[in-house]
């Protein structure tokens, strides 16, 4: 049973490099591109607060470039206070 069971996968993963060009395996690999961060607003104004009020803002982050988007630091987020 062992030995069906392997060969059957031998026999799957021989198929998948008969059948799969390497240009296609290279393309999914290839991270050539250039990334592009895209965010749908970049501001939550929420008015007047009232002390220990929780509110909360959802961004939307997009990769709208070619290449993977990989965040190397924290993000920055700046919160204002007024007056």
């Amino acid at each position: 049973m062992i030995l069906l069971v392997g060969g059957g996968a031998i026999l799957l993963i021989g198929a998948f490099f008969a059948f799969v060009k390497p240009s296609q395996i290279n393309a999914a690999l290839d991270d050539s591109g250039t990334p592009r961060l895209e965010v749908d607003q970049e501001l939550a104004d929420f008015g007047d607060v009232k002390v220990d009020r929780l509110v909360e803002a959802t961004f939307r982050l997009t990769n709208t470039g070619e290449g993977t988007l990989r965040f190397t630091d924290a993000p920055y987020i700046e919160v204002l206070e007024g007056c």
